[in-house]
């Protein structure tokens, strides 16, 4: 069935220079570098059943100068410190600008888009040391932080179902320090308490590992615009706390086949922010586990199959002490035929 807000047009015109510097100087390597953009974005929303209605007109117009810089101290063969900044840009998408409701693909919850949003400005700090080890192994240790000037949340609107509202936060932040690793498993063919069966059935040098960790604190001021959201300052909607990936890998030696088992996890976050004082809605966390593999079956083409949510975890939301939904997240097979040339 069709609503008033269905119909919508929408045009963007944007015009970007950079300007980049790579200065190498003794241990020390600089790269510098500034992006302007002229950004002309607008989404015009009317009635198409309504002759001489008011159009509802979104219209973002403005040019940023994104300036950016690293400086990388290489001070070992093995080893280096890197420290980097940057600004850069989130804008909205046409339908977020457009009251024309549409579906979150990930929520299944029906979405109202806001004309009055702006873009989101975005300044990133990190400090980040690597060594690498010999061959493909190596180990990474980053603090970072990013800052958000009008973060762009969804939240709930007063409805009588379940309705969701993009809405421009005041500011916010999110900081964290993250762990990376890794390595070839050929060890295990040589380490001599591995039973031999072991070491001599697996194919050890063609087997690689890696993990990444990461721990995040985030808040989120809504200033002057807190309106009916029941918390002034709270974690940033969507944002988790911590994160772990860990891959295991295949790599066959005539590059025919390849194979990785990846399980991933992300601690709980606000899937909803909370009204006139109702508490926030989380979605908690659950154990994914996916499996890739593809292989080369002639010249130029090439085979991928993809498992997904091979344990068939349960999502579950929660708001307050209550479960407010709860599904299974439901297995997912893909097979792709690839040509490149």
């Amino acid at each position: 069935a069709s609503q008033p807000t269905d119909f919508y047009q929408a045009e963007q015109s944007l015009d970007a220079a950079y300007l980049r510097a790579d200065l190498l100087l003794g241990a020390f390597r600089a790269d510098i570098g500034v992006r302007r953009e002229d950004n002309d974005q607008r989404v015009v929303t009317r009635d198409p059943f309504l002759p001489g209605a008011v159009p509802t007109v979104a219209h973002l117009d403005g040019a940023d100068t994104l300036p950016s810089g690293t400086l990388t101290w290489g001070y070992s063969e093995n080893a280096q410190l890197r420290l980097s900044w940057n600004r850069t840009l989130a804008r909205p998408e046409f339908r977020e600008l457009s009251r024309s409701p549409y579906t979150d693909p990930v929520l299944d919850i029906t979405v109202l888009g806001n004309p009055d949003l702006k873009q989101t400005g975005i300044t990133s700090y990190d400090l980040r040391w690597e060594y690498y080890f010999t061959g493909s192994d190596s180990l990474s240790v980053a603090l970072f932080r990013k800052e958000f000037d009008d973060p762009i949340e969804l939240v709930r609107t007063p409805a009588s179902g379940e309705l969701l509202e993009l809405r421009n936060a005041d500011t916010a932040f999110v900081r964290g320090i993250e762990f990376e690793i890794g390595s070839n498993l050929g060890y295990f063919a040589e380490a001599g308490w591995v039973p031999e069966a072991v070491r001599s059935g697996i194919p050890w040098y063609d087997l690689a590992v890696s993990l990444n960790h990461a721990r995040m604190d985030s808040e989120v001021d809504l200033g002057d615009s807190v309106g009916i959201q029941t918390s002034a300052r709270r974690a940033l909607q969507g944002q988790s706390p911590y994160l772990t990936n860990l891959a295991l890998t295949w790599f066959d030696p005539e590059a025919v086949h390849e194979a990785t088992l990846l399980y991933n996890v992300a601690g709980k976050r606000i899937s909803k922010v909370g009204l006139q004082g109702v508490p926030d809605e989380y979605e908690q966390p659950f154990d994914q586990l996916d499996f890739t593999y593809s292989r080369s079956v002639a010249e130029n083409w090439k085979l991928r199959l993809r498992l997904r949510n091979l344990l068939d975890p349960k999502v579950e939301y929660t708001q307050g002490a209550e479960v407010s939904r709860s599904y299974r997240k439901g297995r997912e097979v893909a097979v792709n035929l690839e040509w490149s040339y």
